[in-house]
């Protein structure tokens, strides 16, 4: 099994007892497998240092969240063009306003994102 696979499934089997919210079970895992898990992600990021980020919805998880920003019509252009982003963030899953926190995405959710 390559190490890129071994992550995968580890990152898989965790995510899915993060959805679980079976927090007990997650523990019993992160203490078998987390030194293993903690040196196949410094061993990808070594391999792959481009580290790609997300951020998450602070009330459900969410990625899918929008931020407030002005644009203005460009005549040159012919388009909008982008001139502030804010810093009031919104849900779009959970419709409402949000704090964010940053998380790397896993290689997982890279290689779907690039499908």
């Amino acid at each position: 099994m390559t190490t890129n696979t071994r992550l995968i499934e580890l990152e898989d089997r965790l995510r899915k007892l993060d959805d679980a919210c079976d927090y007990p079970a997650k523990e019993r895992f992160l203490q078998w497998y987390g030194p293993e898990l903690r040196d196949l992600r410094d061993t990808d990021a070594t391999e792959n240092p481009t580290q790609y980020k997300t951020f998450c919805c602070t009330h459900c998880g969410s990625t899918n969240v929008g931020r407030d920003a002005f644009a203005h019509w460009n005549p040159i252009l012919g388009d909008d063009e982008l001139l502030t982003v804010y810093d009031d963030t919104t849900c779009l899953d959970c419709d409402r306003e949000c704090s964010t926190y940053e998380r790397t995405l896993s290689v997982r959710e890279l290689e779907a994102l690039q499908k």
